[in-house]
């Protein structure tokens, strides 16, 4: 399973890509993905609990205004 954590890296960084591993970070760059992204983070298993829950949480409201007319 790929890490849906990673990212690429700016040009200055010596590696190709980059990863946030704090609970803060994480949750703080939830408000950024999209269905999909969120539907991965919840499926991969390095995902820590508190995370999956809030991304779980975001899925909910993104799928539940998708709905509203």
């Amino acid at each position: 399973m790929k890490n849906p954590w990673l990212r690429k890296a700016p040009d200055i960084y010596p590696v190709d890509f980059i990863q946030s591993a704090s609970v803060e970070d994480r949750i703080s760059e939830l408000s950024n993905f999209d269905e999909a992204k969120l539907r991965a983070v919840i499926a991969y298993p390095g995902t820590q609990k508190t995370v999956r829950r809030k991304a779980e949480c975001r899925l909910k409201t993104i799928l539940k205004n998708d709905t509203v007319f």
